[in-house]
């Protein structure tokens, strides 16, 4: 027993001057091995020395850094990307997060303007502009909703490819800043806050898009608009809702429709959560001219539709073009209508 616990120890002291070998002559973990031309040896040089090096030689850093932030925001201008959650309404939890490139035709703000120009000539239920309703080969040109159904998977990584670090740290807060995130669902916009990858960078967010549809009804959405979610958002600026509905207010439940400046205080029932997400983001300063909001038709085509808590097929009750232009113009209204949030005396000091 003496002789092979000797042994052992004598087995452990020699592992443990090797390992101490080794990371006496492991290198840094900022420097980085080049061979040097003509000379066989390898000498570290440090990150700081790469990056001086890339300054100096490559025709990309070698830029001034406002060229650079130019060409990075050119890069990633105009790109949406639909936020997605493998987590359902209901579900508890977090899900895992994907993002989906936008084949919509047309962009939020470019579908706002040409509903500016009202309705037809001949048909008070079209619009006037034919590219609000026109389909097209990749999605209809008014509403995300065919973005991610048609044509092959665009998933794709929203991540920077990892070229250098000193590219990728310029370029990830402008990523974040150029994009515009769209949401479908509230539980994807409730694991995109809640997820830790995409929780640090909510600061640099600047522009979202949020999909509304009479079908889904609640679906969530008033218990993930919260004013902790809201104020995660404060480089927010450009909001945009696109409310899908065949008819705002339901004429069968007996009585007349409602002004529609009653909004805040009597929303229809298909909409109720609306006030609350109205009350959350006008608490942010939205830019007027980069916040937009369209009223589109439930149904792209087709005269009829199966109403909730009727058991036959009626034809489609249709708001025209006008009354749906004031819809969207009450609720811009009250969303441009600034109140910031009140913090409580403790939160001040």
């Amino acid at each position: 027993m003496l002789r092979a616990t000797t042994k052992k120890r004598a087995h452990v002291e020699s592992t443990t001057q090797i390992a101490r070998k080794k990371t006496r002559t492991a290198p840094n973990k900022k420097t980085a091995l080049t061979q040097p031309e003509g000379e066989g040896t390898l000498e570290p040089i440090r990150s700081d020395e790469i990056t001086l090096r890339n300054q100096q030689q490559s025709p990309l850093l070698r830029l001034p850094a406002e060229l650079r932030d130019e060409i990075w925001a050119y890069v990633f201008e105009r790109r949406t990307a639909h936020v997605e959650s493998t987590r359902y309404y209901g579900v508890r939890g977090v899900g895992h997060i994907t993002y989906r490139e936008c084949r919509q035709c047309l962009s939020d703000q470019a579908v706002y303007e040409l509903s500016l120009q009202g309705a037809a000539d001949k048909d008070r239920y079209e619009w006037k502009a034919e590219e609000l309703f026109q389909p097209r080969t990749r999605g209809y040109a008014c509403v995300h909703h065919q973005c991610a159904r048609n044509g092959p998977d665009t998933a794709f990584s929203f991540s920077v490819p990892l070229v250098c670090k000193q590219m990728y740290r310029e370029t990830t807060p402008i990523m974040w800043k150029a994009t515009t995130f769209c949401f479908r669902q509230s539980a994807a916009f409730e694991d995109f806050v809640r997820r830790p990858a995409s929780r640090k960078h909510l600061h640099l967010i600047e522009e979202i898009s949020i999909l509304l549809a009479e079908w889904d009804g609640d679906r969530g959405w008033k218990s993930a608009i919260t004013p902790a979610r809201v104020a995660s958002f404060p480089a927010l600026r450009s909001l945009h809702l696109v409310i899908r509905t065949e008819r705002w207010y339901d004429s069968v439940s007996g009585r007349g429709p409602p002004k529609f400046s009653d909004l805040m205080k009597d929303p229809p029932s298909h909409f109720n959560y609306l006030p609350n997400l109205i009350r959350q983001f006008r608490q942010l300063p939205l830019k007027e001219r980069e916040t937009t909001v369209f009223v589109a038709r439930l149904w792209d085509e087709g005269s009829t539709y199966y109403a909730p808590g009727r058991f036959h097929m009626t034809p489609a009750l249709r708001d025209p073009v006008n009354e749906r232009r004031e819809i969207a113009e009450v609720i811009r209204g009250f969303l441009l209508d600034y109140r910031p949030r009140r913090l409580s005396v403790r939160r001040r000091g």
